[in-house]
Order: C-alpha cells, then sequence, then structure tokens
C-alpha cells in the first residue's frame, strides 16, 4: 500500500483491503520536514475512466501542515493513478495561476488553489499516482437565482481567458466542475478539474480527431458522433449551455423530452437526439426563482440554433448537388467548424448572458 493512500481509501478503490499502517483513516504527504497529516472525511466521487486512470475525491481535514498554516482546515484530495505519460493536472494550474499573477490577478479567484502536489514514482507498469491537496469548494447548485447568474458569468470569462491567453482547453465543462468560493463576502465563480485539459499550443500533443473527452450528458453533439471532430472551445461553450440547463431547470420535468435526471442513463445516440431537442425545440421548466434565466436560456440556444442550421443548409445543399437535383447557382456560405461561421465566438456567448433582449 502506497503511504500516500489511506486503507479506506484503499479498500473502495481497489476493493482489496490492505494492512493498515497508521489507521483506516490517517495518511501523509510530503517528505523531509515538509509533511501533511490528513483524516480522510467522506469519499465522494470515484471514477474510472478509460485509458487506464482511476480518479477518487475526498473530504479531509490537516491534522499537520508545513509551518501548520493549514492546520485544522478543511480540504479536498484528490488521487489520480493514470499513464506517466500523461500531463499531470497540476501543470495546468500551475501555468494558468503563473500567468494570472502576473497578467490578470482577478483571475486566482476563480482557478483552484492547490495547496500540496505530489507524484509516487511508478507504482505499476506505466501508471503513477499523483495526489493533490485542494481548498475545498462549493457546488453552484447550492447558489440562488442572483448568485448563480454571477458565479456562472465568473466561470465564463475564465473558461475565455484560459482559452484566449493561458492557451489551455478545458475539455470536460460539468455540473461537478463548476464550483464557487467566497472572498471577502463576495462570490467568485471557479472553474474546477483539469484532469482532461490540454495545452493549445503543445504541437507535440494535438487534439485527435475521433477521441471523445468530457462528461456525457454535458458533452456536445458533435463529440456524441460516432467519429467526433477535434475537441473546440466552442464545444466546452455548448457543454455550459446545458451545465446552466441542468442547474436551473426541473430535472424531473420531462416537458418535451426525457427529463433531466434521467440524462445519464441514456445513451449517445440518444442524448444526441435529446440535445438536438433542447436547442431547437425548447427544454424544462425553470425552477421556482430562477425566472431570469429564461432569456439567457433562450439566447444562448439561439446561437448553437443558428450555427447548426447553417451547417446544416450547406451539408444538404452538397448532398442534392451530388444527386443530380439542380440546385441554385449561388452556394450557401461556407461554415467553419471553429465559430459556426462566427455564430458560436466568445463575444456572441457574453451578449447572450444578458438580462435585455439581444440581437446578434
Amino acid at each position: 500500500m502506497s503511504r500516500l493512500v489511506p486503507a479506506r481509501l484503499y479498500a473502495e478503490a481497489t476493493n482489496a483491503p490492505p494492512p493498515c499502517q497508521l489507521g483506516d483513516d490517517l495518511f501523509t504527504l510530503g517528505r523531509n520536514h515538509l509533511e501533511w497529516t490528513l483524516r480522510l472525511g467522506d469519499i465522494f466521487s470515484h471514477t474510472c475512466r478509460s485509458a487506464g486512470c482511476v480518479t477518487v475525491v475526498a473530504k479531509a481535514t490537516v491534522l499537520a501542515s508545513p509551518g501548520e498554516p493549514h492546520n485544522g482546515a478543511d480540504v479536498v484530495v484528490k488521487w489520480l493513478w493514470a499513464p506517466k505519460t500523461r500531463k499531470a493536472e497540476a501543470d495546468f494550474v500551475r501555468r494558468a495561476r503563473t500567468l494570472a499573477e502576473k497578467e490578470n490577478t482577478n483571475m486566482l479567484n476563480h482557478l483552484p488553489n492547490f495547496l500540496h502536489v505530489e507524484e509516487e514514482v511508478e507504482i505499476d507498469e506505466g501508471i503513477v499516482l499523483r495526489v493533490v491537496v485542494q481548498e475545498s469548494l462549493e457546488p453552484l447548485e447550492t447558489l440562488m437565482a442572483d448568485e448563480l447568474a454571477k458565479a456562472f458569468k465568473d466561470i465564463f470569462e475564465c473558461y475565455r481567458w484560459l482559452v484566449e491567453v493561458a492557451r489551455i482547453l478545458h475539455r470536460d465543462i460539468s455540473v461537478k466542475n463548476l464550483m464557487y468560493r467566497r472572498k471577502d463576502g463576495q462570490i467568485c465563480g471557479v472553474l474546477n478539474d483539469f484532469d482532461l485539459s490540454h495545452f493549445m499550443d503543445d504541437e507535440s500533443s494535438p487534439v485527435p480527431a475521433g477521441q471523445r473527452i468530457g462528461t456525457v450528458p454535458y458533452m456536445a453533439r458533435d463529440l456524441l458522433l460516432s467519429n467526433p471532430y477535434p475537441h473546440l472551445p466552442r464545444h466546452d461553450l455548448e457543454s455550459l449551455v446545458y451545465v446552466l440547463i441542468f442547474l436551473v431547470c426541473d430535472r424531473d420535468d420531462p416537458g418535451e423530452l426525457v427529463p433531466l435526471r434521467q440524462w445519464k442513463d441514456l445513451d449517445m445516440r440518444k442524448e444526441r437526439l435529446y440535445k438536438y431537442g433542447l436547442l431547437f425545440s425548447g427544454y424544462p421548466g425553470l425552477r421556482p426563482g430562477f425566472n431570469r434565466f429564461d432569456l439567457w436560456i433562450y439566447q444562448l440556444t439561439r446561437i448553437f440554433r443558428a450555427g447548426m442550421s447553417a451547417c446544416d443548409e450547406v451539408m444538404s445543399y452538397n448532398l442534392w448537388k451530388a444527386r443530380g437535383v439542380r440546385v441554385p447557382e449561388q452556394e450557401p456560405e461556407p461554415v467553419d467548424q471553429e465559430t459556426l461561421g462566427g455564430r458560436v465566438t466568445f463575444d456572441t456567448f457574453a451578449l447572450a448572458l444578458s438580462d435585455e433582449p439581444t440581437f446578434f
């Protein structure tokens, strides 16, 4: 058993209880007089992903820390067993926070804060164990309308900054990864969990076509195809729309669709079908007290409807032309995949997050 893993967590992750050195709930991190001692709390996430990755996330209490600044603090600890060739989450957070400290300190309010990072040398063939201790954050689901609106805008602006400045593509926008903290009495939305992120300027590791990355209920429609497009920023923006709908709509209201609460059980073909309905036919009723989001959802879905419709028109024209139909000589305007013909951009998304009807 690794010294970095408490026995109870190891047992849950592997179904093989090991002998315990410190006690079922105690574990240590760090070395050489820079040790942390923590007590394990609730284990609230255990995920097995493809490519040999296992992630366990738990609450913990710091019993002792270097210099004692965090003693007694409640924190979150993440254990990730992953191929050693995979870039570490800490690398993405480190780049983002370093740039923010130099160029835009406000962004520090919207990024996770890692208190300790540790990696154990190869524990199995090609597999390493990475452990992160980070500040505890709260889920957006607990916020009421006005604070949720503020936090959601914060996270969108953070995502935009990550793409445009830090050149980091998040690739896993989901309800569980949109969090908040309070600072000086103010809500600050936080974009969390960079496990699946990608450095956009890393030419040695391009985003391959055909690779599906993310959390299925919030995944963009194009990524649900059998041979999906490479992951683009607009796909994460589409995921933000689905997250917002999950946060503010009644998850048990079937409307014209399957209730949102059941989406996690759908196969990818049905996910893609129902998301088309969500964008083009309407969405479930809003939760009481969240009526202000009606306009946001209409305007956000509208930019995606416009972009997808333009793509469909080009595809339809080319299909009928190939079949020998006498189509008009003037072809539809080409539509790029990055922005769907300029319809889905950071600027149009920002305009859609308006409390006044916006025309674009």
